[in-house]
């Protein structure tokens, strides 16, 4: 399998759409929607029953080198 397929996530922009920042792990695969509420980040999949919901003080951004 090929590293593009072994890892999903997303970017996160900025109001003008500049990139921020971003979440990427290999079970974030086919991830489709994500919207911050509060604190936390909620994330719906495609593959998945259920939303996953990350508490963004507890794992904070990584930094965006695009």
């Amino acid at each position: 399998m090929s590293d593009i397929m072994k890892f999903g996530g997303f970017t996160v922009q900025d109001l003008e759409g500049k990139p921020i920042g971003c979440y990427y792990d290999n079970t974030l695969r086919m991830t489709s929607s994500g919207v911050k509420i509060g604190e936390h980040l909620y994330l719906g999949s495609v593959t998945k029953p259920y939303i996953l919901r990350l508490n963004l003080t507890q794992y904070p951004l990584t930094a965006a080198s695009l």
